[in-house]
C-alpha cells in the first residue's frame, strides 16, 4: 500500500506542477495589464523574454558551441524561435485591448490549430471527432467576438487568434525539432532570438521606469521563468494527455486576478464563449492522446 501511495503521489506531481504554471502564467498576464499602463509594451516584451534568457544561455553555456558549430542547420530553429516570439508578442498586446479573461480564453484555440496544422504538415489523421472539436472550438470563438461596437475589441480578438496560430505553428515545429534537438538548445535560440528582436525595439521607445515600474518589470520576467520551469516540471514527472487539460484551469485563475486586481468582471459572452472553447480543445487533446 506505501508502494501505491508513493506512486500515487508521483503521478499528482505533473499535474500539480502544471496547476502553478496556470496560476503563475495568470497572475503574470495581469501583472502586464498593469503594466502596459507604466512602461511600453516593447519594454515588457524584453524583461519577459530577457530574463529567461540570462538563465537560460547562464546554465547552458557548454551548448554554445553546438549552437555555433559549423554545418549546423539554423533556418528551422529560427523559423521556430520567430514564431515564438510573434505568439508571445502578438498574445502580450492582445491583454491592452481585451479583458483578461477574453485574451486567456483566445489563448486556448492553440490545440485546435496545432489540430489542424499537425493534419497539413505531419499528415496527422483528422477523424469526424477531430473535426467537430475544432468546429467547436472556433464557435466559441465567435461567441467572444460578438459585435460591441468597440473595434478595438475586434482588433484584440485578431490579436488573440494571431498568437494561438503563431503559438500551434512553433509547437508543430518543435515536434519535429524535438527529435533530434535537446531541448536546451530550443531555448537557447528562442531566448537569443527574442533579446535580438525586442531590444531595439525597447531602445527606440525607452522611458525609465520608476522603481516600482522596474520591480514590476521584473517580476514579469521571474514569472515568465517560472511559468516555463514548472511546464518543463510538469511534462517531466506526467504525460501531456494527462497534464494539457489542467491548463485550462487558467481561465479560472485569469478571471480571479482580474476581478480581485483590475476589477475585471467578466461577461456572460466570456464565459460561455471560455466554455465552448475549452470543451473543443480538450476533445482535440483527447483525440491527439488516443491518436
Amino acid at each position: 500500500m506505501s508502494a501505491t501511495g508513493a506512486g500515487a503521489r508521483a503521478d499528482l506531481r505533473g499535474p500539480l506542477w502544471m496547476l502553478g504554471n496556470a496560476a503563475v502564467f495568470s497572475m503574470q498576464v495581469t501583472l502586464i495589464k498593469s503594466a502596459q499602463e507604466m512602461v511600453p509594451m516593447s519594454t515588457i516584451l524584453l524583461f519577459m523574454v530577457g530574463v529567461q534568457g540570462v538563465v537560460v544561455w547562464l546554465l547552458n553555456a557548454r551548448e554554445v558551441n553546438d549552437i555555433f558549430r559549423p554545418g549546423r542547420r539554423h533556418a528551422p530553429h529560427l523559423w521556430r524561435s520567430a514564431m515564438m516570439v510573434i505568439g508571445v508578442s502578438t498574445g502580450v498586446s492582445s491583454v491592452a485591448f481585451l479583458p483578461v479573461a477574453e485574451a486567456t480564453a483566445l489563448s486556448f484555440c492553440k490545440p485546435l490549430f496545432v489540430t489542424i496544422l499537425a493534419a497539413l504538415v505531419l499528415r496527422e489523421m483528422v477523424g469526424p471527432r477531430r473535426a467537430f472539436a475544432v468546429a467547436l472550438g472556433f464557435g466559441g470563438v465567435l461567441i467572444l467576438a460578438q459585435p460591441t461596437g468597440e473595434s478595438m475589441s475586434a482588433f484584440g480578438l485578431g490579436l488573440g487568434i494571431s498568437s494561438a496560430f503563431a503559438s500551434a505553428i512553433a509547437v508543430v515545429t518543435t515536434r519535429v525539432l524535438a527529435r533530434s534537438e535537446p531541448a536546451s538548445v530550443l531555448l537557447m535560440y528562442q531566448t537569443g532570438l527574442g533579446v535580438l528582436v525586442f531590444l531595439p525595439w525597447a531602445i527606440l521607445e525607452w522611458d525609465t521606469p520608476d522603481a516600482a515600474g522596474f520591480g514590476l518589470l521584473l517580476l514579469i520576467g521571474g514569472f515568465s521563468l517560472i511559468g516555463n520551469l514548472a511546464t518543463i516540471l510538469a511534462l517531466r514527472y506526467g504525460e501531456a494527455s494527462v497534464i494539457a487539460p489542467v491548463d485550462f484551469t487558467r481561465a479560472v485563475f485569469a478571471a480571479l486576478f482580474a476581478f480581485v486586481l483590475l476589477g475585471e468582471v467578466p461577461t456572460t459572452a466570456t464565459l460561455i464563449g471560455t466554455a465552448v472553447i475549452v470543451v473543443g480543445a480538450l476533445i482535440a487533446l483527447r483525440r491527439q492522446a488516443d491518436a
